[in-house]
Formats: C-alpha cells, sequence, structure tokens
C-alpha cells in the first residue's frame, strides 16, 4: 500500500491521541520528549504504524534516531518507498 506524508501523520495522530489520551494536534517539528513520548511508547507508535502501513522497519538502530514527529514519518515514507523499489523488505540481519 502506497502512503503519502498526511497519511502517515494522521495514521500516527490517531494512535498518539489514542496512546496518550489527548487531542492535541501533531506537527512534523514536535519533538517526541515534548509530547512525553518515552522509548517504549515510540516503539509501540512504530509498531502500530507499521501494522497500519503495511511496512517494515528493519533495525532498532533506525529507530533510536528518531527525534520528532518528523523523523517518525520519514522512517514510514522510507520503509514504503524501499518496499516499492524492493519488492518485499529485506530480512532482518542476524
Amino acid at each position: 500500500m502506497a502512503v503519502d506524508q498526511d497519511d502517515i501523520l494522521r495514521a500516527l495522530q490517531e494512535e498518539y491521541q489514542a496512546l496518550q489520551g489527548t487531542s492535541r494536534e501533531l506537527r512534523l517539528e514536535d519533538r517526541l520528549e515534548d509530547l512525553r513520548i518515552d522509548s517504549l511508547a515510540a516503539q509501540e507508535l512504530l509498531v502500530a504504524l507499521e501494522d497500519r502501513c503495511s511496512v517494515e522497519i528493519l533495525t532498532d538502530a533506525l529507530v533510536t534516531r528518531v527525534v520528532t514527529v518528523g523523523d517518525i514519518v520519514e522512517l514510514i515514507l522510507s520503509a514504503s518507498r524501499r518496499l516499492r523499489t524492493e519488492g518485499a523488505p529485506d530480512p532482518a540481519p542476524q
């Protein structure tokens, strides 16, 4: 499924609101720490987005670089582009 920035931001908004119980609107420049999203909550959001957007983020190393909402959106967009060009995600490194 091809996704765009707006689709991902909308899905992230819904997941964030469900996780935090808030109606706050997210912006790409919002820092996760300012939104009270710790590493565990960020991981939960990413897993939910992977499922919703039918993508797979390949390594935890990428996840540790996530600082802003825009970083999450770009991570999902990159995974979506990779899936479209390669046809399937690479196997996880062993």
